[in-house]
């Protein structure tokens, strides 16, 4: 992956071409009425608001941000102050607190021993913060910064958000494709840029399987990346995914290398299993 990225920043000065979108939201631009603001029109019985929530896809260097800031209206909404996220060991997080203190307004940082990275897999960490001197009135902003898409983004959540934003910047090195679930509409410009205004707080209801189910977000496939002298394919097919799969240290070379006890098993199915598909209702 790093030689990837070394890859990509050495060809930024060539023929690329994208088309900026004005990002909704400056990170630390809080202003006076975002902290004088006591309740949510559109909800007035919530603990707090998202009230604006940004993700931007780098066409050029293929880096994702995302930015969202969050106003605590109730004592309950202080609860959400402590956030993980997935990344990898160069994922950066930052975060700024604003409280409105005799008509001043204070400023706190996320310090960085605030923030705690743990290693899950080679190349794959958890990454928690929990943010200082949170209170009803407060104002915070979080942006986290990763090398590609992710997995998925929402643009709805547990609190109401008055404003979430997507732009994809298109990329000649990148294929993917985007998915999506959920049942509130998405707003587009121009194919690039989506959009949802007012969401609603998603409130979970009996007999759902899994609310991940039913908020509405796009979910995310990377296809391949190909740039000078580097291609990789990731979901192009399923034969892809397997040898992705198969050649993950954490996961095919656990399960070939390290796991005999599966052997028999796999030979019986063999010897008494001829097409693909018994074998996999088999197994």
């Amino acid at each position: 992956m790093k030689k990837l990225m070394f890859i990509l920043l050495a060809i930024l000065a060539s023929n690329f071409t994208v088309c900026f979108s004005k990002a909704p939201i400056k990170f630390g631009k809080v202003s006076l009425e975002e902290l004088q603001m006591t309740s949510y029109e559109a909800d007035t019985s919530a603990v707090a608001v998202v009230l604006c929530k940004y993700g931007h896809l780098n066409g050029a260097d293929l880096t994702f941000s995302e930015t969202r800031r969050v106003k605590i209206l109730k004592k309950a909404g202080t609860e959400y102050s402590e956030f993980t996220f997935s990344g990898d060991d160069r994922t950066m997080v930052k975060a700024k607190i604003f409280n409105l203190e005799n008509g001043e307004i204070i400023e706190e940082r996320l310090k960085k021993e605030s923030i705690f990275k743990e290693k899950v897999t080679e190349n794959y960490f958890r990454i928690k913060i929990a943010l200082p001197n949170i209170k009803v009135g407060s104002v915070y902003d979080i942006e986290v910064v990763h090398e590609f898409l992710p997995s998925e983004f929402a643009f709805q959540e547990e609190l109401p958000v008055a404003h979430s934003e997507l732009y994809l910047e298109s990329s000649s090195y990148v294929e993917f494709r985007k998915r999506k679930v959920g049942f509130l509409p998405i707003q587009t410009e121009n194919g690039s840029v989506f959009y949802c205004n007012n969401v609603a707080a998603f409130k979970p209801e009996p007999y759902i399987n899994s609310v991940e189910n039913y908020k509405t977000k796009f979910e995310f496939d990377i296809l391949n990346v190909s740039v000078p002298g580097f291609y990789r394919s990731y979901t192009t097919s399923w034969e892809a995914v397997n040898d992705r799969l198969a050649a993950n240290a954490y996961f095919g070379h656990a399960i070939f290398n390290g796991s005999g006890y599966l052997s028999k098993i796999k030979k019986e199915i063999e010897e008494s299993c001829t097409t693909t598909l018994e074998k996999v209702e088999a197994a």
